[in-house]
């Protein structure tokens, strides 16, 4: 794996905002990445987009360029706002945050998302100590001298405007990658070095493959973007939740064998640990539950009759301030190829 690629194009794609139904900066890059390596994109109408290539059984491969994130759901009187969540956000993993909030005409300002209560000396104690909530007591504060809603307005700043979050990426010496958004943007990063690799090297694969990049997947929706009806077998990448009561390590990738919606295909687990285990691949063989899904589920409920699989880097506070490893990242990398190039 060409790991200075992957970590060039991962903080590239981490830096680029796109929370769910947020798309126009995310796909132009992309198409863009993927033309440079002589594929040629297909875009879908609701955002996404696509390449084909190889002839045979027809598989595809699946991650998605949607983020969690916010919108503004009212201006109060004092000029701050209220949120809407855009997929599982939680309010104890934004408190403090910085933001950038983008107008419908594309102006952006800057602010802070806060709970109500943020200032210790003047909270009464049952008040500072409330639990944060996103509907009932955080807001978004610019940092501008405002102090009215028609102030804000003039702005020309309306509710659903979207608050892209700081993502705080970081690349530690020890090998460890922090930051918001891993999901999916790690996978995406794997699925573009994979296939620089088979461009640049003429990989010649004994099937046809399509690797599909997906929005709305945080909404349970992407998924079924795009997919043609003679795809045999579907392989997602995500990641995989290291947590307390799961199997997943930071270090190792995580072969899902079931999530929240349904148990993965059995025929496609038995494959991908034999290919691990082959390989001296390190995995774990894990259960993502309850809260979990991926693109795999939407494409079956639209009617593909296929198999299905999914894979992934161990990630640790998955929805949060996220963090992996190289080494699960290279270790997803590999299997994915095994995969690939599988007789």
């Amino acid at each position: 794996m060409n790991t200075e690629y992957f970590a060039e194009i991962l903080e590239n794609l981490l830096s680029i905002h796109s929370p769910l139904g947020y798309h126009e900066e995310i796909i132009p890059f992309m198409d863009n990445e993927l033309r440079a390596m002589g594929y040629t994109p297909k875009h879908f109408k609701r955002g996404g987009l696509s390449v084909s290539f190889g002839k045979g059984k027809h598989i595809a491969i699946s991650c998605h360029l949607d983020e969690i994130g916010l919108s503004v759901r009212q201006i109060k009187e004092n000029g701050r706002m209220t949120l809407s969540p855009h997929g599982g956000i939680y309010a104890k993993t934004i408190n403090d945050s910085d933001a950038e909030l983008v107008t419908l005409d594309g102006s952006k300002y800057y602010g802070t998302i806060r709970h109500e209560y943020a200032s210790v000396h003047m909270a009464e104690r049952d008040e500072y100590g409330e639990k944060m909530d996103l509907y009932k007591n955080m807001e978004f504060i610019l940092d501008e001298l405002v102090s009215s809603k028609a102030e804000v307005e003039a702005l020309g700043i309306h509710p659903g405007d979207y608050l892209l979050l700081d993502p705080r990426t970081k690349f530690t010496e020890s090998g460890f990658i922090k930051s918001r958004f891993i999901d999916d943007k790690a996978c995406v990063a794997i699925v573009l070095a994979a296939l620089k690799e088979i461009a640049e090297k003429n990989i010649q694969l004994n099937k046809k493959i399509t690797v599909q990049f997906s929005v709305y997947e945080e909404n349970g929706t992407g998924g079924a973007t795009g997919l043609d009806d003679d795809v045999e077998e579907m392989l997602a990448l995500d990641i995989g939740c290291a947590a307390k009561n799961s199997s997943a390590e930071e270090t190792k990738v995580s072969i899902i064998a079931k999530d929240s919606r349904s148990p993965y295909s059995r025929q496609v687990i038995q494959r991908l640990k034999r290919l691990a285990d082959e390989q001296n691949i390190a995995y774990t063989i894990d259960v993502n539950y309850p809260h979990y899904g991926s693109d795999v589920h939407p494409a079956v409920n639209a009617g593909h009759d296929m198999l299905y699989g999914l894979i992934g880097p161990g990630t640790y506070a998955s929805h949060g301030y996220e963090r992996t490893h190289i080494r699960a990242i290279v270790n997803t990398y590999r299997l994915l190829m095994a995969y690939l190039m599988e007789e």
